[in-house]
């Protein structure tokens, strides 16, 4: 048979197919299946008609796999193909050599052995350098158990207690109309704004030295304490520039509580004479009840509503009382001892800063 009369009779089997297939499609034309028209027209008359859609049409219930076929195995390389390095390899290379093997290759196997051995040996390679500031075990043991800064901050419960006390005051003495008040005549009388060595005088008045027997005790003569009729009459520039002024005098108590340290510290190491180990040094009062009043008054009056450079000020005096309270509690922690002039000092810095961080929306400064 030749092969025009094979390929006559394959489209004569093809045709009676299709001819079969549209009578059957036609007869149960309401059936679960859609009719797809057949024609015969073309080459080899076995083209589906669907000229108006780029999508072919399949009968309903037929499934259709799109699977690639599967690989030959010429062009996979075989089951056993060998494979090394990073992908495969063109051409076999034995993974263990002969047993007589002397070194020098005899075939082209052998050398394409040879070849990726001694590449393989003359790689680099990367040793990394021993970690000298690696951490033990029990020295991280050590160091989980001890405290973090974050727990000598105050009780989160505190914290929004105060915040609505202190929005209570705010209100209180925004409310209040101070038309009907008779002012002292030590108040009416106020320095100017930047004026800050007048200020700080009209605050805590002139220092008087009184000659005692043991130590001469300094004390304030005239001080004046935070009226709210007086703190309603300042304008916020004013405001502003006192709040100011205060971060820099309690910057100053710092200073002095730290030259102070170190002058004591260092008459102990010499052994000076007159100096005395149990001596401690003197005392410095870095904020006390009458500076946190001044301050929470201050503030109460203050806008809510500021610039950033008020903003600026602010956060300062919040960064420099938080020192201040972490101090406090730190000496109070370490000494034990029942004095209350640290648990004050460290209530007034905290006050200070939650006042700051819930007006003025400066959160972040607890994390500062």
């Amino acid at each position: 048979m030749s092969s025009d009369q094979t390929i006559d009779q394959t489209i004569e089997q093809h045709v009676d197919f299709y001819d079969d297939y549209e009578e059957e499609m036609s007869a149960d034309a309401d059936g679960p299946y859609r009719q797809i028209p057949f024609t015969d027209e073309g080459d080899d008359g076995e083209d589906w008609q669907d000229e108006e859609g780029d999508d072919e049409m399949f009968p309903i219930g037929y499934t259709i796999q799109f699977s690639p076929p599967p690989p030959d195995d010429d062009q996979a390389g075989g089951v056993g193909a060998p494979r090394g390095g990073l992908g495969s390899q063109a051409l076999p290379v034995p993974s263990v050599m002969r047993s007589d093997w002397n070194g020098i290759p005899q075939d082209g196997a052998e050398y394409l052995f040879t070849v990726r051995f001694v590449q393989a040996r003359s790689r680099p390679r990367v040793v990394a350098k021993a970690n000298p500031y690696a951490l033990n075990l029990s020295s991280r043991s050590r160091r989980s158990s001890t405290p973090t800064a974050s727990s000598s901050l105050p009780n989160p419960a505190w914290r929004v207690q105060f915040g609505f006390r202190f929005a209570n005051m705010r209100k209180s003495l925004r409310d209040q109309e101070p038309s009907n008040w008779i002012l002292d005549d030590a108040y009416r009388q106020t320095p100017p704004a930047n004026d800050e060595s007048n200020w700080k005088i009209f605050i805590f008045g002139k220092k008087v030295t009184s000659n005692g027997t043991d130590q001469p005790s300094i004390t304030h003569s005239g001080q004046k304490r935070p009226i709210p009729m007086f703190l309603k009459a300042l304008d916020q520039v004013t405001v502003i520039a006192i709040l100011s002024h205060y971060t820099g005098w309690i910057e100053e108590r710092l200073n002095s509580l730290i030259s102070l340290i170190e002058k004591h510290t260092a008459l102990v190491e010499n052994d000076f004479e007159g100096a005395d180990s149990t001596t401690s040094p003197l005392e410095v009062s870095l904020l006390s009840a009458h500076d946190g009043s001044w301050l929470l008054g201050l503030l109460s009056i203050l806008d809510s509503v500021l610039t950033s450079e008020d903003i600026y000020k602010l956060r300062a005096l919040a960064r420099v009382c938080k020192r201040i309270a972490q101090i406090a509690d730190a000496a109070s922690k370490q000494a034990e001892s029942t004095d209350d002039t640290s648990h004050q000092e460290a209530a007034a810095g905290w006050m200070v800063v939650a006042a700051i961080v819930d007006v003025w929306g400066q959160r972040d400064l607890w994390d500062d």
